[in-house]
């Protein structure tokens, strides 16, 4: 039974998945080749530590003034992650209703 469930999951979820992975390492590496990440990270460290309540304009103002393609990207990353939980959530439910509407006993496939 767990070859069955293996060769769904293949078929139905690993293609959807692995396209969502590659879409997300796309807007990802172009985040990465617009921005400059080890700043931002330490900039939002010391604003942290220093003051923390000016941290939320810090962020608003740093994202104001990026570039039209970070701005693209961040948010096609961010959608690419919503779509790719949404999926893999489906796919599980999809599969545990399987499971129990199928009620097979074991060995039925060997």
């Amino acid at each position: 039974m767990k070859k069955v469930y293996f060769i769904w999951f293949v078929r139905r979820v690993a293609p959807y998945v692995l396209a969502e992975i590659f879409v997300f390492g796309v807007f990802i590496y172009l985040v990465g080749e617009y921005t400059f990440v080890r700043v931002i990270i330490e900039n939002l460290t010391r604003m942290t530590l220093s003051s923390p309540a000016t941290l939320l304009p810090y962020i608003i103002d740093a994202a104001l003034k990026t570039k039209l393609v970070v701005h693209i990207s961040l948010f096609g990353a961010t959608i690419a992650t919503i779509l790719a939980f949404r999926n893999v959530l489906y796919a599980f439910i999809q599969l545990r209703v399987f499971k129990e509407e199928t009620n097979l006993r074991r060995g039925v496939f060997y």
